[in-house]
């Protein structure tokens, strides 16, 4: 289009004092025309794109999943995180232990397990623990349209403002898949992605000491990792204190996600 418009400017400066011929004139009508339609279907794409000082606006740009909690403290932190989903939970276990250790954490919670534990979930928030959501039915969504996602954030948020009275702010993707469609709803709805990265393997029943020196041994513990516990593992509750403490030996202090 640039290239269109340089052309038409050189043309009227040289027609200026001159007469040209009709084929010029013919030529200059149609670079006008088409200089038109131009404007017509690019310009508002373009001017949405590109703020009036000729930047890239970069307002509406989706934001990329957190993965890692970065930090400029110059501490080692740690953010405990707990999927809620399938039967069976130690809420009261685990409640107890955070706050006794003064440990901040994120419950991420299925649509289906929200609606059958309405009591824990109040024993969340009444704690101070935020809920985030992790999937109405713990759907994969790595491979889901922009509508699918949208109306997943949806139900998603309605659930938990049911239960919180808070619009959700934090959505864990089931299986840590996730792809653009769900980034662009998540960035459009306000809602940020939140993936795991260091799985404490809590879900594979190793036994409480096994899963403390798994955590604690891991290539993946270091400053900023998103650690990944469930509510409902068998030995997550007997080897949460532990761990923590151990953590904390090695200089980790556990963080709120801001």
């Amino acid at each position: 289009m640039r290239k269109w418009k340089n052309r038409c400017r050189v043309w009227w400066e040289e027609a200026k004092g001159e007469e040209k011929s009709t084929a010029q004139k013919m030529l200059l009508l149609l670079s006008v025309v088409i200089l038109g339609f131009c404007l017509v279907y690019q310009g508002p794409a373009a001017y949405e794109a590109w703020s009036i000082g000729g930047e890239k606006d970069t307002s509406k740009q989706d934001s990329a999943p957190l993965v890692r909690l970065e930090s400029n403290l110059g501490e080692k932190q740690l953010v405990l995180t707990f999927d809620c989903e399938g039967k069976g939970n130690h809420t009261d276990e685990i409640l107890g232990i955070l706050k006794t250790n003064n440990v901040p954490a994120v419950f991420f919670v299925t649509g289906t397990w929200l609606d059958e534990n309405k009591k824990e979930a109040g024993k969340i928030v009444d704690a101070g623990y935020e809920i985030g959501g992790h999937g109405v039915t713990h759907k994969d969504l790595s491979e889901a349209d922009e509508k699918t996602c949208r109306e997943e954030l949806k139900q998603m948020d309605e659930k938990i403002k049911r239960v919180t009275g808070q619009n959700m702010r934090l959505y864990r993707p089931a299986y840590n898949s996730y792809n653009e469609a769900l980034e662009k709803c998540a960035a459009d709805s306000g809602v940020t992605l939140v993936l795991y990265s260091l799985d404490t393997q809590d879900w594979k029943n190793y036994g409480a000491d096994e899963l403390v020196e798994e955590v604690c041994q891991s290539d993946n513990l270091e400053d900023g990792a998103i650690l990944w516990c469930h509510l409902n593992g068998k030995y997550t509750a007997q080897c949460l204190e532990p761990m923590i403490g151990k953590l904390e030996e090695k200089g980790y202090r556990f963080t709120a996600i801001p």
